[in-house]
């Protein structure tokens, strides 16, 4: 018996730290979208590797080309969004209508031709040194020379993506502690709580397996859809909050040793929170699995009626 609470306490704030991590995840993508950050942080990045880091010249002129630009969401007929996303062909295609404009001769080039208009691009000497580079190495290869430019392009995106995963990281960190706070999410308050309530405890523990096994809370969904199935999931067990409406009982601590564990259960909780989403849910279909094979333990509405059923037949 102590053994089986023991792990529905476990399974329960592990599913208190998915819904958490879930809430901070669509947040920060909603925040993702609204900033435009993908787009911006691969901006920064073709700035960068062009050598064009103020955007007002080899850049400016690369995300004006065609082939780029309709890559771009679309915000009316005649502007769009910077593209969150450039495949590596696409990105040698363009930089090569930027050597050889539209306008000139559409014959089939030389790697001459293509070391002739790297020497005439109006652009930084550190971009057309690394450029000829590229041509030395192709050796009249003109494949070569769009493989080598690909390759480029490749290790500077592997850049840009930690850029933004630390970028992302920061957020969801900050999100995190606000969230906990917000809503007192001590890590020891509700262990408490799962382990003094075994209505709350069976509860949590019958959504947590229904979550598991409904997929509810899947990374296919939109944000809005998974930050809704989240807070609702929260609000209906009541459990956090700092107002006398909440279950809890030790919402303000009253003394220094009290704050300081209250304190650190809340810094428990973001740390957790910030390990995201997808780790939750893993460890979480583990622990179901775990006790799969014993009784499910009723819900808090089960509960109340089998007391009340069994009081009317003790009356009887």
């Amino acid at each position: 018996m102590f053994g089986s609470d023991m792990l529905n306490v476990v399974i329960g704030l592990v599913f208190v730290y998915l819904l958490l991590s879930v809430i901070c995840s669509g947040i920060n993508e909603l925040l993702a979208s609204v900033m435009s950050l993908r787009s911006k942080n691969l901006e920064k990045g073709i700035r960068n590797l062009l050598s064009d880091p103020n955007g007002s010249g080899t850049a400016q002129q690369f995300f004006q080309l065609p082939l780029v630009k309709s890559l771009g969401r679309r915000v009316t007929s005649s502007t769009r969004h910077l593209p969150s996303y450039i495949p590596s062909r696409t990105f040698s295609l363009a930089l090569f209508n930027l050597l050889f404009p539209e306008n000139e001769d559409k014959g089939s080039k030389t790697i001459q031709d293509v070391r002739q208009a790297i020497n005439n691009l109006d652009a930084d000497p550190d971009l057309k040194n690394n450029l000829l580079s590229f041509v030395n190495n192709a050796q009249d290869d003109l494949d070569k020379f769009r493989t080598s430019i690909e390759t480029w392009y490749d290790d500077a995106m592997d850049r840009v993506s930690g850029w933004y995963k630390r970028r992302v990281r920061a957020i969801i960190l900050t999100l995190a502690v606000v969230l906990t706070v917000v809503m007192n999410a001590d890590t020891f308050m509700i262990v408490n709580v799962l382990w003094n309530d075994a209505s709350m405890r069976n509860t949590i523990v019958a959504n947590a397996g229904a979550a598991v096994e409904n997929a509810s809370i899947s990374d296919t969904s939109a944000a809005t859809e998974r930050i809704q199935f989240a807070s609702a999931q929260l609000n209906e067990l009541q459990l956090f909050g700092w107002s006398p409406s909440t279950i809890v009982a030790d919402k303000v601590p009253d003394d220094i040793i009290g704050w300081l564990r209250k304190l650190l259960g809340l810094f428990l909780t973001a740390v957790a929170v910030t390990l995201g989403a997808p780790f939750w849910f893993d460890i979480l279909g583990k622990l179901i699995n775990l006790r799969s094979s014993g009784k499910v333990p009723p819900t808090l509405q089960e509960t109340n009626n089998e007391s009340s059923g069994s009081l009317t037949s003790g009356r009887a």
